[in-house]
């Protein structure tokens, strides 16, 4: 921003401290680079200086000057500025005001606009330089001479930096924890600390209640107009300068564009429960206690049960503006549903009671995904929110083997697949096929001599709980000709599939070659 003569008289207009009037005469605007006092005797005249005097001290030809910036105190009590035949613009103040204020007063208006503009050249440096949230916050943190703190929407730490060591309950609380605490967090609700930010198109002073001993600049970082994250700017080793309020209002833009390359940030849709789910998920929470009292702080009453839903979101629809639509249907169709944006896909957690329609939902899911053309595994229910990532695990291996194995989604679900990811866990160690029961490779060679399929006919029969009768209905043959297949394979087994040991390496062998094929 250039200095000019109307922001002179902007500024000393919103002291409140002078009757001001300007008198223009040049047609463009003189880019001003600092104030001097006239002195009147044997000085130069510079077009880009600003010249602070009383009128019986401004030597009559000055007026003459062509372009000429002045403020002047009107120490006369018959001069008239608007008849003077002058080439310059004047600020014409009342004689009332004292020489040496005034000059101070213009004097500073240049070290606020010139200390922002360097404030503003160093943070976009800072973005530029692409070395993250910490390093903004602390050239912000130097540029305003007092500590500043991040904190995103669920008030966890983001980051934070202070020159000595900050005597702040809140500072201290979310510093040392990592997260605020669920008391200060009720604590700025009562005060309605967080619906003024909220509101405010720009950072507020607060210097009540628990800013009483420390005042503070409070404001929000927002990615597509919403709240992500929340900046306090404590008048701890200095006092606040006018132009603090600016600069901390550029340092939430800075801030939010840094936050805008992280698609964390970008698919964030700023509800409280998201931060914690993420930390969850990364196993950044550790200790049972922070999670129950981050709990209470995002007003989060934990279910009976839990499962973890993986939606497999295709690679040109990741935009987060898609990824938010979707997630907001999703929360709509399904209102005890938290979801969270996670390494490139939609994950849902389902907080359900016993007594929830469980059918229900999963219908309501499968045409929600048949809907949208989208895929998703299922997690085991389970009832401990520490072990989520586990969970979480379990519906993303869910979600791979059921779209390799071509199995018929949308939903696929981890009961249905745990068996092959246990393989599959032993499969890097182990030669898998080496634990294949000897009979099914005989089973193989006869079909393949024969054109037969006994193959299919014994799985089939396993899948059935070795029902005939069920069987036979899903081969659409007749129990006799069931009964007769199973003679036969006995025959060439030389097994006796009564034995339920015998059975279950039968079967076991089946998904190894199923995975064998993956």
């Amino acid at each position: 921003m250039s200095i000019n003569i109307d922001i002179i008289q902007a500024e000393l207009s919103r002291l409140n401290k002078y009757n001001l009037k300007l008198i223009k005469n040049c047609s463009r605007h003189v880019r001003l680079k600092s104030a001097k006092l006239v002195t009147g005797i044997n000085m130069e005249y510079e077009k880009n200086i600003i010249y602070v005097g009383t009128a019986s001290m401004i030597p009559q030809d000055l007026y003459q000057i062509e372009g000429i910036n002045l403020v002047v105190i009107n120490d006369y009590e018959d001069l008239e500025f608007d008849n003077l035949n002058t080439k310059g613009d004047i600020i014409e103040v009342d004689e009332k005001a004292e020489l040496f204020t005034l000059f101070n007063d213009v004097q500073n208006i240049f070290i606020s606009i010139n200390r922002y503009q360097e404030s503003s050249a160093a943070l976009l440096n800072s973005l530029i330089r692409g070395r993250g949230l910490n390093y903004i916050v602390k050239i912000g943190s130097q540029i305003l001479g007092n500590p500043v703190i991040l904190a995103d929407s669920s008030y966890k730490l983001l980051a934070y930096y202070a020159e000595n060591e900050v005597i702040d309950p809140v500072w201290k609380d979310l510093t040392t924890k990592g997260y605020c605490s669920h008391n200060f967090v009720n604590l700025f609700k009562r005060q309605k600390l967080i619906e003024k930010v909220a509101k405010s198109p720009e950072p507020i002073l607060v210097k009540t209640g628990l800013a009483k001993d420390i005042r503070r600049y409070l404001g929000k970082i927002l990615i597509d107009d919403k709240i992500v994250g929340h900046l306090g700017v404590l008048e701890y080793d200095q006092n606040f300068k006018e132009e603090d309020h600016e600069i901390t209002k550029l340092l939430c833009d800075v801030i939010s564009s840094e936050m805008q390359k992280n698609n964390l940030f970008r698919n964030f849709k700023g509800v409280m429960y998201e931060s914690l789910i993420l930390d969850l998920l990364d196993k950044r929470v550790n200790d049972r206690r922070i999670m129950e009292e981050r709990l209470k702080s995002s007003q989060w009453e934990p279910s009976d049960y839990y499962k973890v839903v993986t939606i497999n979101v295709p690679k040109d629809n990741t935009t987060s503006h898609i990824v938010n639509y979707l997630r907001d249907r999703i929360e709509r169709l399904i209102p005890f549903c938290k979801s969270v944006c996670y390494e490139g896909n939609i994950v849902l957690l389902l907080d359900f009671k016993e007594t929830d329609d469980i059918e229900n939902i999963d219908r309501k899911l499968k045409d929600f995904l048949n809907s949208n053309n989208l895929t998703a595994g299922v997690s085991f229910t389970f009832n401990d929110l520490m072990k989520l990532g586990i969970y979480y695990n379990q519906s993303v291996n869910a979600l791979q083997f059921g779209e390799t194995l071509d199995t018929k989604g949308p939903l696929f679900y981890f009961e249905s697949y745990y068996i092959y990811n246990l393989l599959s866990e032993v499969s890097t160690r182990q030669n898998l096929s080496s634990y294949c029961h000897p009979a099914i490779y005989k089973i193989i060679a006869y079909d393949k001599t024969n054109g037969t399929d006994y193959y299919k006919t014994l799985y089939e029969y396993f899948l059935n709980c070795n029902n005939i009768t069920m069987t036979a209905k899903k081969l659409y043959i007749h129990r006799n000709t069931m009964a007769h297949r199973l003679e036969k394979l006995k025959e060439i087994t030389g097994l006796n599939f009564d034995d339920g040991e015998q059975c279950f390496r039968l079967f076991l062998s089946y998904k190894i070659l199923e995975l064998e094929k993956i």
